[in-house]
């Protein structure tokens, strides 16, 4: 009961926001609409009364009154444009600062790009080699230093250590998403594919989501029932064509196995794998795991983990909480 009502102390909270934002939009409307109206009223007032002096003084006939009030009337739409349009000159405003905002955080980007990085990824060769990296958090603070290591096709490379050491970071700095640190990084030249603990499921089709980030008419489609088995998933095969949210409809083991899928229809060089099976049993980890060792086009296997089977399953573990390097034996 008590975190029933401190939810719904939150929700009253945060629709009293809401409510209160709608009346601040209330009555500006309303004093918008009193100036708009009012500006309107007091022009007729002020006509009649210039219509009023000139027929008392007697110095206009009715010809006369008609251009006063024809010319009147333009000078008043001239000078009304921007009270009669403050609402389409208000949205245009708040358009235009949204877009500058938008071109201003690309141009960063962009720039941040061109800019020397710290750390060199090179693209050539075969595998994944590390050289005397360093680490450091967004605000500079080191956080690891002096790392070296490497995987190439067939000798999967497995970072384990405690948690909070940076193993994820260690791995996303080698995939190119983490630009904070020091050091040199060579990749092979080809397609890499980064899988994280919780896979990427667009909107659509499953065969849009298992294809991701290709289309899923590029593909034929025994090549998409073919892996959805390989992965232990043939219960999915008649609904490929099924539209929904599949990062809702699907477990988290299931869409593991579906993002494991993936990277045996992408056929990428190089698989980084951030705890890519932390929701499995460790049959089903192994299992995969041995469906990429095994895989045809020998990918090079970059991996981040706790578990005790995974280490069986790679060349080579550097555990982070420890030595850099040390040999583990393949199961």
């Amino acid at each position: 009961m008590a975190v029933k009502l401190a939810e719904l102390d939150t929700f009253q909270i945060r629709f009293a926001r809401v409510v209160a934002n709608w009346w601040r939009i209330i009555k500006r409307r309303k004093k918008l609409t009193w100036f708009t109206y009012g500006y309107g009223q007091v022009a007729i007032v002020f006509l009649s009364s210039l219509r009023r002096r000139a027929i008392s003084t007697k110095r206009s006939s009715s010809g006369g009154l008609m251009q006063i009030s024809s010319a009147f009337r333009q000078v008043q739409e001239s000078l009304s444009f921007i009270v009669n349009s403050y609402n389409e000159i208000a949205e245009y405003q708040a358009v235009v600062q949204r877009l500058a905002g938008f071109r201003a955080r690309m141009d960063e980007i962009a720039a941040d790009r061109a800019a020397a990085q710290a750390i060199n990824i090179e693209r050539s060769g075969v595998g994944v080699a590390v050289e005397a990296l360093d680490l450091d958090l967004p605000d500079g603070r080191p956080l690891r230093q002096d790392i070296s290591l490497s995987a190439s096709p067939g000798k999967p490379l497995l970072i384990t250590g405690p948690s909070g050491v940076g193993k994820s970071t260690v791995l996303r700095a080698i995939a190119g998403l983490w630009p904070f640190g020091r050091g040199r990084i060579r990749m092979a030249d080809g397609r890499a594919l980064f899988l994280p603990q919780r896979p990427y499921l667009p909107l659509g089709t499953l065969a849009d989501a298992l294809v991701y980030p290709r289309a899923a008419d590029e593909l034929p489609r025994d090549r998409l029932v073919e892996a959805l088995s390989a992965v232990g998933l043939p219960q999915l095969v008649d609904r490929l064509d099924e539209e929904g949210n599949w990062a809702q409809r699907l477990s988290i083991g299931e869409q593991q196995r579906l993002a494991f899928a993936r990277v045996l229809l992408a056929r990428p060089e190089i698989v980084f794998l951030d705890e890519a099976t932390s929701a499995l049993d460790e049959a089903a980890e192994m299992s995969l795991y041995r469906l990429l060792r095994e895989a045809p086009w020998r990918p090079t296997i970059v991996s981040v983990g706790h578990h005790g089977t995974l280490q069986r399953l790679h060349d080579t573990v550097v555990d982070l909480g420890r030595r850099p390097v040390s040999q583990a034996a393949v199961g």
